[in-house]
């Protein structure tokens, strides 16, 4: 099955990092830098190019996917800066081995990276430039090391590119795979796809600009045929399908949310086509995020620009974008959040009998982690509202939510 999709136009305004003292030097600032991504072509473009690239990229299967029937998934977004050592460590502290005489708190069987793997810095560019690029060390396994699954050996993730990535040399990604086999990092194609147990997993690089996502339909295909490929594979139907990428159809976060039109333009790109019975993961904006999105939009200040009679369909999305890079504070959209938290922190994905759980955990300056939010994903035979969602604060006294948006 093929998968067409043109290439994001990389946002290099994420990657200025500073914080100025006054407006008139981030005037100047954002200035140089806007014309630095004009001249390079790097600009950040709401517009689909005129003739968009039709070259298919294929969702291949993974030569290598998760065995364990346990199943609980670690769940990283945005992770790929200095910062995320405040996440690594906590993680070491419940995910890891003490001595060979105790077990660890939690234990997980893979983990899956929703993008923004490597950033840059003043001193260094963004993404990596090669198979064996210094933060490979530095910012991969210097974290992760001690990381162990279900069964004892290295904790092994399953990544996505996301913008700052795709600013690098891509295919160095791709080498890594290569190059170590075996090792943590297993990403062997852009796009592809994985069993483990009862979910069923599509990884796509949403790197073009999301508005401009031509290939829909291969994707669409490969979600419809899911039984089909899973029989090829040997393994039966998955009760769960998730597809994860970089760029969230829905976000309350103010860089890249709501206001900024960025969201709205990837889901009324996609929305009309694209199958409601999966469950999308995304990070790109560095908030956690658990909701129920309906399409056609029901925001007042939006009902106009849709048909009236407009199929109605149920979207269970989830942004987890806050493990590593400056956490952002979103605003809460009462129409579609369950939850949100301007906090750092990770996802737990796990089933547990009929229903799939995603744990939402937070982490302090100290590194130790608390599970704020347990979301239930649960099926329907609605074929409107195939799959419902539900969330219960974990965490006393509760955590108070996002700004509020009216």
């Amino acid at each position: 099955m093929g998968l067409t999709l043109p290439s994001l136009e990389v946002h290099l305004h994420d990657r200025i990092g500073l914080r100025l003292d006054t407006d008139f030097l981030a005037f100047v600032c954002a200035t140089v830098f806007a014309a630095l991504c004009t001249s390079f072509g790097f600009a950040d473009s709401k517009l689909c190019p005129e003739k968009p690239d039709s070259t298919p990229v294929l969702i291949h299967s993974a030569p290598s996917w998760p065995t364990a029937r346990s199943q609980r998934i670690l769940i990283l977004g945005d992770q790929g800066a200095d910062q995320q050592k405040r996440v690594s460590v906590s993680l070491k502290k419940r995910f890891s081995v003490p001595s060979a005489h105790e077990k660890p708190e939690l234990r997980a069987d893979f983990a899956i990276l929703l993008g923004d793997n490597f950033y840059g810095s003043l001193l260094d560019k963004e993404g990596v430039a090669s198979a064996t690029d210094d933060k490979w060390t530095t910012r991969f396994t210097n974290h992760y090391k001690g990381l162990n699954d279900s069964e004892g050996r290295p904790l092994r993730f399953y990544p996505v590119p996301g913008n700052h990535d795709h600013a690098g040399t891509i295919s160095a990604l791709l080498a890594r795979t290569k190059v170590f086999p075996g090792g943590q990092w297993q990403m062997p194609h852009l796009n592809y796809r994985f069993r483990s147990g009862r979910i069923a997993f599509i990884a796509v690089d949403t790197y073009k600009n999301p508005g401009c996502l031509e290939a829909l339909p291969s994707l669409i295909e490969s979600v419809k045929t899911v039984n089909e490929w899973a029989a090829v594979d040997g393994e039966p139907s998955p009760d769960w399908i998730v597809v994860y990428g970089h760029h969230p159809i829905f976000s309350g976060g103010p860089k890249h949310g709501e206001k900024t039109g960025e969201t709205e333009a990837f889901r009324n790109r996609i929305m009309p086509d694209f199958p409601n019975n999966v469950i999308y993961l995304a990070g790109h904006e560095h908030l956690a995020e658990v909701g129920e999105y309906v399409w056609p939009a029901t925001f007042k200040d939006r009902v106009a620009q849709y048909p009236l009679g407009a199929e109605r369909r149920h979207y269970a999305v989830a942004t987890i974008g806050n493990s590593g890079k400056r956490k952002r504070q979103p605003e809460f959209y009462k129409e579609v959040h369950l939850y949100c938290a301007g906090s750092y922190g990770f996802g737990i994905l796990e089933p547990q009998g009929d229903t799939l759980k995603l744990l939402l955990y937070s982490v302090s300056p100290q590194s130790e982690s608390t599970l704020r939010v347990t979301c239930s994903f649960t099926k329907s035979s609605d074929l409107v509202r195939p799959i419902q969602v539900s969330c219960e604060q974990n965490s006393s006294p509760k955590q108070k939510m996002c700004e509020s948006h009216e």
